[in-house]
């Protein structure tokens, strides 16, 4: 299933959508998403919600989230955030 990518910029040129963050910071910077234990229902809600997918994955230090698909150490969680 295609998931879109949104790199919309707010007006100081920052991207509305980080490329990566922490999830203290998805904390931080959206107040509302929505959690998925299942990707297919995550990429579905994303496209019916105009929402950017995140892909929960084991970083360097701690997990962290990273904007669309990714299948190299995700962990089976994946979000959907909407501004």
């Amino acid at each position: 299933m295609k998931i879109n990518i949104n790199r919309k910029r707010d007006k100081n040129g920052e991207e509305l959508y980080p490329e990566e963050m922490t999830i203290d910071e998805s904390d931080r910077l959206f107040e509302n998403f929505e959690s998925f234990d299942d990707e297919t229902k995550a990429a579905k809600f994303a496209n019916k919600t105009n929402g950017q997918l995140y892909t929960q994955v084991d970083g360097d230090k701690d997990r962290v989230y990273l904007r669309g698909h990714h299948f190299v150490n995700r962990t089976g969680w994946w979000i959907v955030v909407k501004r």
